[in-house]
């Protein structure tokens, strides 16, 4: 006769959200946490800080000329495709985007490790931010949120998860994060 197993369950933590993410997100939090404070006592410092680290399509496009005197000027053309990605528009906005990213960029650095996450999720971002300027380009209005770069967070997750042993098919902790993803192909032709 066999006795039953008297070995306490594996408790699984209630969140397992990885510390890359959980600081991006408060990032994201605390940027807007200013942003909102300046707003009651500066009001014109909030507009500078959308006019000089959202992305807006036109500025590209812009002469140096047409872009003295505009905050950022000629330079915010280099760093707007990425900081575009911590500015929001309100906090429903960053709260939708945080959650968004808990949920899904959390397996996504579990598996690739902070600094190779913080780099695909900045990609992302800048993708977002060239797929925009491609159908926008003249758009003189401000871009922000992280919305592209939590979708790419979104894509990689989906090469990995949903393949069989993965997160959403009977894998369990640390080792459904950590089995080989499919080739694109594959995970393209798979139907969930």
């Amino acid at each position: 006769q066999r006795w039953p197993d008297r070995r306490p369950p594996v408790r699984e933590p209630i969140f397992n959200i990885a510390p890359a993410v959980v600081g991006l997100a408060v990032l994201l939090l605390a940027i807007h946490v200013v942003r909102v404070w300046l707003m009651s006592q500066y009001p014109d410092a909030d507009d500078w800080i959308i006019r000089a680290f959202s992305f807006i399509p036109a500025r590209e496009l812009a002469s140096a000329a047409d872009l003295i005197g505009i905050p950022g000027g000629g330079l915010a053309r280099f760093w707007s495709p990425l900081t575009y990605a911590f500015l929001h528009a309100d906090w429903t906005h960053v709260a939708l985007n945080d959650v968004y990213m808990v949920a899904f960029g959390s397996p996504l650095a579990w598996r690739l490790g902070a600094p190779r996450f913080l780099v695909f999720s900045a990609l992302g971002a800048i993708a977002g931010a060239l797929l925009h300027f491609a159908f926008y380009s003249h758009d003189i209005g401000p871009v922000v949120g992280a919305s592209a770069a939590i979708s790419a967070q979104m894509a990689g997750v989906s090469c990995f998860a949903f393949a069989k042993g993965g997160a959403m098919f009977g894998g369990r902790g640390a080792a459904a994060y950590r089995m080989p993803a499919p080739p694109l192909a594959q995970t393209l032709r798979n139907p969930q």
